[in-house]
C-alpha cells in the first residue's frame, strides 16, 4: 500500500467506525431487524495483539484498494462475528447460530461458506460508500478473497 496521506491517517478510525454504522444500517434495513455498532477499541498492534481476539475461526476479508490509498487491506470478523452475521444472511435459528459462537467447526461455517462471503461483499461495499462520501480521492474497494478458518496455521498467507 502506498504511503497514506496524514489526512487518511488522522481519519482512518472515524472513517472505520461510520463504515460499519453504515454496514449495520445496510444489515436492519435488508433484514429488518435491529443491528448496533459501536467502537470496543481502535489502535495499532502486534500480530499477538490479534491473537488474543482471534482465538478461533475468522473471516478475512481481503480488500483491494484504489484511490488516495492503493494496495489491499484485511478486515477480520472473529469466529462471533463471522457466524452471527452469516446466521442473519441464511436465516438460522437463534439457537443454532449461538451454539456455533461457541462451538462452531470448520465443517459449520464451510456449511454457510457462501454468506460469509455475502457479508463481506456488503461490508466491504459499505466501506465503500462511506470513504468515497467522506474521503476526496477515494476511487474504490473491492473484496479480493476471502479466508475462513484459523488465520493462526499460516498468518503470513491470511494477514
Amino acid at each position: 500500500m502506498s504511503c497514506p496521506s496524514e489526512q487518511l491517517v488522522a481519519s482512518l478510525d472515524t472513517l472505520s467506525l461510520h463504515a460499519f454504522e453504515a454496514f449495520c444500517e445496510d444489515i436492519a434495513a435488508m433484514f429488518g431487524n435491529t443491528a448496533e455498532c459501536t467502537q470496543d477499541s481502535a489502535g495499532h498492534g502486534a500480530l499477538s495483539d490479534l491473537k488474543r481476539q482471534f482465538k478461533k475461526l475468522a473471516a478475512v476479508n481481503q480488500v483491494q484498494t484504489q484511490g488516495v490509498m492503493d494496495g489491499t487491506f484485511q478486515i477480520l470478523l472473529d469466529q462471533a462475528g463471522l457466524f452471527v452475521l452469516a446466521g442473519v444472511f441464511v436465516m438460522l435459528p437463534e439457537k443454532r447460530v449461538l451454539e456455533t459462537i461457541r462451538s462452531g467447526t470448520l465443517k459449520d461455517a464451510d456449511y454457510i461458506n457462501d454468506a460469509i462471503k455475502e457479508v463481506g461483499n456488503l461490508l466491504v461495499g459499505s466501506w465503500d460508500r462511506v470513504f468515497r462520501e467522506e474521503l476526496k480521492d477515494h476511487k474504490h474497494f473491492k473484496q479480493a478473497d476471502t479466508f475462513v478458518g484459523s488465520i493462526w496455521d499460516d498468518p503470513e498467507s491470511h494477514i
